[in-house]
């Protein structure tokens, strides 16, 4: 449900640099079924590519249909899917509640829950960043710290390892006090120059979207949004953009492809990490 849920040998285990992967299990062994509130594009299809590797059968339960229209207990379905399912992978528009949860007969995984948080990103990510060398590096989380669920899972994950940790955002997308739980480093401005010098040396500058739900009235690309030119003036040469995408205003497509772009290999890698996932979930 969180990466509270995880201790720091397992978010290790989970986050290990990627150099080889087990060969694909060709046996059925059971279903993996999704349940999505909400759209996924990265998410949903690497939890399917790691499903189908383990011998598990995806099968997607159509979240819009009457009867979760219909003020369903969304938990309760939830529930229900687990009685005749191996796993179930889950993407609520709320917070998931976790004695809602409690009778499930199956592990859940939560694949993003509203606002709240986002804890297989979160594996994700950190394993992009430990591949590229997170010891003694310095992170910073900049824009809509607010609202973005990736934001919190991580800010959390990295505070657990003791990893420097730098936040950047207006005031009104400010990470809620909840997700800050040690000696971080906050700063709140709108001004594109104060940005510049808060980034200037990061080892990783994650940036989750301006735009999407939860964006703010304002514009705010101005200050936090960066292309290939910005990102040449402003980051170290050996720094590396994140982002867990959509994208919008704040990732432009000219860093693509450059020595800045790590977030190309935040997708690559999520079948492997997922997989990682669902077979420590399931003892496999």
């Amino acid at each position: 449900m969180s990466v509270h849920d995880l201790s720091i040998d397992e978010i290790m285990a989970l986050t290990n640099p990627i150099d080889n992967t087990s060969p694909p299990d060709e046996r059925l062994r059971g279903t993996l079924a999704f349940l999505f509130a909400q759209p996924s594009l990265r998410t949903m299809s690497s939890f399917a590519a790691a499903g189908t590797r383990i011998g598990l059968a995806p099968i997607q339960v159509t979240a819009t249909g009457d009867a979760l229209k219909d003020n369903t207990d969304f938990h309760d379905e939830i529930v229900q899917l687990s009685l005749t399912s191996t796993c179930v992978v889950v993407r609520a528009s709320k917070a998931l509640e976790r004695d809602a949860l409690s009778s499930c007969k199956a592990p859940v995984v939560n694949a993003g829950d509203g606002r709240n948080e986002h804890p297989t990103q979160t594996m994700n990510d950190i394993a992009v960043m430990r591949q590229i060398g997170l010891e003694g590096a310095t992170v910073a989380l900049i824009g809509n710290l607010r609202n973005q669920r990736t934001t919190h899972s991580l800010a959390i994950a990295l505070q657990r390892l003791g990893i420097k940790l730098r936040l950047v955002s207006p005031t009104e997308l400010r990470l809620p006090d909840q997700y800050v739980k040690g000696d971080v480093e906050i700063v709140h401005t709108e001004k594109r120059p104060e940005v510049d010098e808060l980034v200037r040396d990061a080892d990783f500058v994650y940036m989750p979207p301006l735009g999407y739900w939860g964006a703010a009235d304002i514009d705010y690309s101005p200050a936090y949004g960066f292309d290939l030119a910005r990102a040449q003036k402003v980051l170290k040469p050996t720094a590396r953009l994140m982002h867990p995408f959509p994208r919008f205003a704040e990732l432009d497509k000219s860093l693509d492809g450059s020595s800045f772009d790590a977030y190309r290999l935040q997708t690559m890698v999520g079948p492997v990490i997922r997989e990682r996932i669902l077979r420590m979930l399931l003892g496999w």
